[in-house]
């Protein structure tokens, strides 16, 4: 690795600035077996990359997606930022034993000052270089990436050690041993028994692909190198593309294929919020039997989600804002409503469908005005104008008996987006809400006093902002349904609970004060449902703005933040 400089030149340059007569000698001699050990493996890897032009078109990819992919401190610093990069560091390596090894290699960094500055000095140029490109160009969340600081740690924590008399010293030694020992042996005894998430999970789709051989399987990129060197046969595993997973999967449906398949998913991500959740089914969740963050921190893949995707009655294509993810793979690839109508199929049903499409302006109440048309199968179906509003839109559209048959197994829908004054295709507005269901399943969507969704990828969380009053609408409000709420608590951005109240039209269904963090569920009566025309209204008591606490320019309101909102119908 690229990395390695860090380590090995510093060092160089002071063994030969030590040699000081014979620098020059050093100097060639040192350059001469320099280039060597680099050709030993840069060549060979060279002619196994298919030559100088790909081996470099490789390294600047990855090295352009750490850059623009990574949360790096270099590109975000942030006092607050910085102190998490140093415990990542200094601190989490130690699990066990980070107080008493840091105190330690304080107390032997001192006595180096004090009686061995030479060594100290060595020990500064050796790591420190390495050190200071670690906290600002890696991801310090991947431990083994700081595993080179760990030898000066323990270095200095030896002379820290034996700072006083030798029996002292060799005791706290040996403590220090145990203590790490007694850390990580429970943990060890767990992974030999129990194997990684990864290796479990493919033992147990090999097993079950016995059982139904043929059977496709789509994976998200992270888990190819696994599969490859681990295969899944008989199962049939289908191309990874990296961002563009789903559209193999949707590939393989408009080729014909009508029967279930599976997907290997890294619960990280969201794209497979393009294909219609009904049809998706959790067939395991593998994870660590322990903390991996502490333990194995930053390893990669450390778990999978192992998912059923059944026919599904709808999947969408390119150029889809339905989560912070795809909308970037929208852009990068542009594919979004500026550059022509986005496509999603819907399974041809001869009764009725229900639409629901919502997305937002982004003039942030300036722009021009967009005309939204929705077309089937080339035939206009829906069209309404998108006025500049900070307010999300949102529509649900019946389509009668008929609407989607048709020659083959899918139509197609287009959903295009024109200014209106000038008819040019526009992307001041996107799609980031859609579903297409029976009638009388239920679709949420999120209207007015909802902020945009947002993600974040390393925590594999996902959420949006309620307002003070922000309104949920339901397509059906024929039966009782079961709500179900889960956020954050409200004290971590203010001094007191907050009171929350859930209502549909004049009923209330919840009414809490809010000092933890969340997970409600209640049941709504369809009478309530229908009185309120749909609308189910979460209030809240406090808000804030970032920007007037100095936080951000963010000048949205805030009052929760929101991971889940689902309805069901009451079983």
């Amino acid at each position: 690795r690229s990395q390695a400089a860090w380590l090995t030149l510093p060092l160089l340059v002071v063994v030969i600035a030590d040699r000081r007569r014979n620098a020059m000698s050093a100097l060639i001699g040192a350059g001469v077996w320099f280039v060597a050990g680099i050709a030993l493996w840069l060549v060979p890897l060279l002619i196994a990359s298919g030559g100088p032009r790909t081996y470099y078109a490789a390294f600047t990819t990855q090295a352009g997606e750490d850059w623009s992919g990574v949360d790096l401190l270099a590109t975000h610093f942030g006092l607050r930022r910085f102190v998490f990069a140093l415990s990542d560091t200094l601190v989490r390596p130690w699990a066990g034993a980070e107080w008493l090894m840091l105190s330690a290699a304080v107390v032997g960094a001192a006595v180096l000052l004090w009686r061995g500055r030479t060594a100290l000095g060595v020990l500064l140029a050796a790591f420190v270089p390495y050190g200071l490109f670690h906290v600002f160009f890696q991801e310090t969340v991947t431990t083994r990436y700081a595993l080179p600081l760990v030898v000066p740690i323990a270095y200095l924590a030896a002379h820290g050690f034996f700072a006083f008399k030798r029996l002292h010293g060799s005791t706290l030694g040996l403590l220090t041993s145990l203590a790490c020992m007694m850390a990580v042996a429970p943990t060890t005894v767990r992974y030999a028994q129990a194997g990684s998430p990864v290796s479990r999970a493919l033992a147990e789709v090999r097993a079950d692909a016995a059982r139904q051989p043929g059977i496709a399987v789509g994976l998200h990129h992270r888990f190819k190198r696994s599969v490859e060197a681990d295969p899944i046969a008989p199962a049939v595993s289908l191309a990874a593309p990296p961002k563009h997973e789903w559209l193999s999967v949707e590939q393989r449906w408009l080729a014909g294929d009508s029967g279930p398949l599976w997907f290997l998913a890294d619960p990280l991500r969201t794209d497979l919020a393009l294909i219609d959740p009904q049809a998706r089914r959790v067939r395991g969740d593998y994870q660590w039997p322990f903390s991996s963050s502490v333990f194995l921190g930053g390893v990669r893949p450390d778990q999978l989600r192992w998912l059923v995707i059944n026919e599904p009655g709808w999947f969408a294509g390119e150029g889809w804002h339905l989560t912070p993810e795809t909308a970037g793979v929208a852009q990068a690839d542009g594919k979004g409503l500026d550059h022509g109508p986005i496509t999603a199929w819907l399974k041809r049903r001869t009764g009725p469908v229900a639409l629901m499409i919502g997305g937002r302006h982004l003039g942030k109440g300036a722009g021009v005005t967009a005309r939204v048309g929705v077309r089937i199968d080339g035939r206009e179906i829906e069209t309404w104008l998108v006025p500049p509003s900070e307010q999300p839109f949102l529509r649900f559209v019946s389509l009668p008996p008929g609407t989607t048959t048709g020659d083959g197994r899918w139509a197609r829908l287009e959903i295009q987006s024109v200014a209106a004054d000038t008819g040019k295709n526009t992307g001041i507005v996107v799609v980031d809400q859609f579903d297409a269901q029976a009638p009388d399943v239920p679709m949420l969507g999120f209207g007015e006093g909802w902020q945009e969704a947002e993600h974040n990828p390393s925590a594999g969380l996902s959420w949006r902002w309620a307002s003070g009053k922000a309104l949920l609408h339901v397509s059906t409000v024929e039966r009782d349904l079961e709500l179900q709420i889960v956020g954050e608590s409200p004290m971590r951005y203010f001094v007191r609970p907050s009171r929350v109240v859930v209502t549909a039209g004049t009923q209330q269904i919840l009414s809490l004060g809010v000092a933890d963090d969340f997970a409600w569920t209640a049941r709504v009566p369809a009478g309530a449902l229908k009185a309120s025309n749909g609308l189910i209204t979460l209030d809240t008591d406090q808000v804030f703005r970032p920007a007037d606490r100095g936080q951000s320019a963010d000048k949205r309101a805030l009052g929760l933040r929101i991971y889940v909102v689902t309805v069901r119908p009451v079983s």
